[in-house]
């Protein structure tokens, strides 16, 4: 029997492919970067967003429960 011939290509295309490989790899490394800014940033505008609305709703309730208390002329 004879020796197969390879599959895999060797020599200068070895080189580009490894070249575009890496340029690639240099592409996903810088996504997954701005996908790490872009999470903390929404964390923090979460984080925000939610101190707001608790304090707006607690603002809500307080003044609701003090113009009961003036109609009924308690307190």
């Amino acid at each position: 029997m004879g020796r197969r011939a390879s599959r895999y290509r060797r020599g200068p295309a070895m080189s580009a492919e490894m070249a575009l490989l890496s340029e690639i790899n240099q592409r996903l490394a810088r996504m997954e970067s701005s996908l790490d800014d872009v999470k903390s940033s929404a964390i923090r505008q979460g984080a925000i967003a939610g101190a707001i609305t608790g304090s707006v709703s607690g603002g809500l309730v307080y003044t609701t429960i003090m113009l009961i208390k003036a109609k009924l002329g308690v307190g």
